[in-house]
């Protein structure tokens, strides 16, 4: 779908241009007959040579049980989606380090899973600067009301001393 060619258009990966995204660009040629009959490791192998159709099959492969990861951690869909195109980004510039002592899939869950939290931590300190601000707001409209309280006892004491004035002259 659509984020699919987001993630991978953000990685540099055009989408079809060596593998058939089903849904996306269906009359470009196709390399890979099917995502589903190549392995994980055939697949990182590829993309450790560079061929980008193997990165974009495991994007295909993948993107909806990251992104629900990072959704699970994020409580946020817009930044479940940065975080899931974060982890895709990462495991393309870090595709050479997977070792294999783990799935494919546990290691981009893992990338996810920390994605998630780093997003989750931005918004936590967004929402406390936030708070700060409003707490702030909330001070000086205290300060206001309180400086119009104040005026406003000015005010009335002197009308008093006018009024006062003027009986004393009488």
């Amino acid at each position: 779908g659509p984020k699919a060619g987001r993630i991978t258009r953000a990685a540099g990966i055009v989408p079809g241009a060596g593998c058939r995204v089903p849904g996306l660009f269906p009359t470009k040629p196709h390399h890979l007959s099917s995502n589903c009959c190549v392995t994980d490791a055939e697949l990182v192998e590829g993309a450790r040579r560079g061929d980008r159709a193997a990165f974009d099959a495991i994007v295909e492969r993948y993107q909806h049980v990251v992104f629900r990861t990072a959704l699970a951690v994020t409580s946020n869909r817009e930044e479940a989606e940065d975080a899931a195109q974060e982890t895709f980004l990462r495991a393309f510039g870090h595709i050479r380090a997977f070792r294999g002592d783990s799935s494919l899939k546990t290691w981009l869950l893992a990338i996810a899973w920390r994605e998630g939290i780093s997003k989750r931590r931005s918004l936590v300190n967004r929402l406390r600067r936030v708070e700060g601000q409003v707490r702030g707001v909330q001070k000086m409209v205290e300060d206001d009301r309180y400086c119009i309280d104040i005026l406003t006892q000015i005010a009335a004491i002197e009308a008093e001393t006018h009024q006062a004035s003027y009986d004393v002259a009488q």
